[in-house]
């Protein structure tokens, strides 16, 4: 499996990023944090690697996160459907969807 990691990662974190899965072995236990207005991800044990405000507010009990195809897919269902956002993460660049 393969996690992306931040730009910006600690040495003594690499490894625990990016693993190859053998026979028999698990995988790490991922700690994913979906509040109203605020996502946590990170690998438990070890300092999140996505800690951000949201754009706006999440309705949390239907959104959700799952492994799929070795990639992590995080659903956030907004609470208020009309709402435009700009990106998921209130920090990221804005997206414009006519320039893309």
């Amino acid at each position: 499996i393969y996690i992306q990691p931040p730009k910006i990662l600690l040495k003594k974190y690499q490894d625990e990023y990016k693993k190859t899965l053998k026979p028999g072995e698990k995988l790490p236990k991922l700690e994913i944090k979906i509040a109203s207005t605020h996502l946590t991800v990170g690998i438990q044990g070890n300092p999140p690697f996505l800690n951000e405000e949201l754009w706006g507010k999440v309705n949390t009990s239907n959104s959700m996160w799952m492994i799929e195809d070795e990639e992590l897919h995080i659903l956030l269902n907004k609470m208020y459907k009309a709402e435009t956002w700009g990106s998921a993460c209130k920090k990221h660049q804005v997206l414009d969807p006519l320039s893309e």
